[in-house]
């Protein structure tokens, strides 16, 4: 797969991302028909964002102007990676080049690429999120483990994007207690590996490996075509390892 058709994927796997955020009763989305804005209702957790993108039809004026008044919007912005350098040359000032060991990190996976996992181990048990009670859980492990606190998922009001499949959520007990989270968003067979957290004191154990090992093989089992991951911090290392290509430079993918 090509860079820019991988880089293709992460921006259509974060624009999903951000869109199952707002999509909810005490979220709102705007399309101004530029970019769209993900944002709460009554200040209920103060989440923003802008993303979808679409700059590529600007004149050079309207595109520079454009650029200029998201930038001073001062919120989290999904700049589209797959852009043509023109574009890239005035959000960023010149074209990037992604490295492996940049503060994030995209990858993407075929079906087959898929590499054959391990059995889970036998200390961990992984269950799918199917009813209201399952997903006050999940929500509970990852606004507090992944987001800081912040409450980005609500389950009564996000637990539509569960029964539509959209959003498919999975959850890791060690001897009977909830420890790790993993999620996979399914946007029509483009799939994105989301929402992996653990509380502190289970780290390093290979639970969340082995969460996202069970997550990635479940969504391609269910007709995923490509699943993409977006990773920062230690995320990194454990995306490394689950056998995705990954974005290194405008010309190779490893």
């Amino acid at each position: 797969m090509i860079i820019e058709e991988m880089l293709k994927y992460v921006d259509k796997g974060a624009d999903f991302y951000l869109r199952a955020m707002g999509d909810a009763e005490h979220m709102e989305i705007i399309d101004n028909d530029i970019y769209e804005v993900m944002r709460s209702c009554g200040n209920i957790n103060n989440l923003s964002s802008i993303y979808n993108i679409r700059l590529e039809q600007l004149s050079d004026d309207e595109l520079k102007k454009t650029v200029q008044d998201i930038k001073n919007l001062k919120i989290h912005t999904w700049w589209p990676l797959a852009s043509s350098d023109r574009v890239i040359d005035i959000i960023h000032g010149k074209k990037p080049v992604y490295s492996i060991e940049d503060f994030e990190i995209y990858g993407v996976m075929q079906s087959e690429d898929l590499p054959k996992y391990p059995e889970v181990p036998g200390f961990v048990n992984i269950k799918q999120v199917k009813s209201l009670s399952d997903f006050d859980i999940w929500c509970d492990i990852d606004n507090n483990t992944e987001h800081g606190g912040t409450v980005v998922f609500y389950s009564q009001n996000h637990m539509h994007l569960i029964d539509s499949g959209k959003l498919t959520c999975f959850i890791g007990y060690v001897d009977n207690k909830p420890v790790a989270t993993s999620g996979i968003l399914n946007n029509k067979g483009i799939a994105s590996l989301e929402f992996i957290s653990t509380l502190p004191e289970y780290r390093k154990k290979g639970i969340a490996k082995a969460l996202c090992q069970y997550a990635l093989k479940y969504a391609f089992n269910i007709g995923a075509n490509v699943i993409s991951v977006r990773a920062i911090g230690d995320g990194r290392t454990l995306a490394k390892s689950l056998g995705f290509h990954f974005v290194e430079t405008n010309e190779t993918a490893v």
